[in-house]
């Protein structure tokens, strides 16, 4: 006698497959033309410059960037936030920057790291004094008893 109620493992089979091929907004690479980034639920910005969508406006993708000033600084003086293609990233700067050396002046980025520039010039004129540099205090002139 043939059962009245379908089998459930084929059911369940069923249901399992539609839930896959459902399509759901995590997966949507399309954005429309949505600059404020809000239909890539937080995960880029609508670069707006696609195909058209049918609706008036464009098919756009979400993106990490569309600009530099939508990438995170990552709080290294000696490197600049980038966005090249659509993705943030940093390249080397020659900017001002501060080794945390005292004695040194001037310093400036290179490949990435902070470079100290030149000494200061410690000496005051002073032949009372010996003069020195400390790396955290700076210039040291210490009483002397020389001739």
């Amino acid at each position: 006698m043939k059962s009245l109620y379908p089998n459930p493992i084929l059911i369940a089979v069923l249901l399992g497959l539609a839930l896959l091929l459902t399509p759901t907004t995590a997966m949507a690479e399309s954005c429309g033309d949505d600059p404020a980034g809000t239909a890539c639920a937080g995960a880029g910005v609508c670069d707006g410059a696609g195909e058209a969508d049918g609706a008036g406006g464009t098919a756009g993708e979400c993106v990490d960037c569309i600009d530099a000033s939508q990438c995170a600084d990552d709080g290294d003086a000696c490197t600049t936030a980038t966005c090249i293609a659509n993705v943030c990233g940093t390249t080397n700067n020659t900017e001002p920057c501060n080794d945390d050396n005292a004695c040194t002046t001037g310093d400036t980025c290179s490949e990435g790291s902070c470079v100290g520039g030149a000494a200061p010039d410690c000496d005051d004129d002073d032949v009372c004094t010996t003069d020195t540099c400390d790396a955290l205090a700076g210039c040291v002139n210490t009483p002397n008893t020389d001739p």
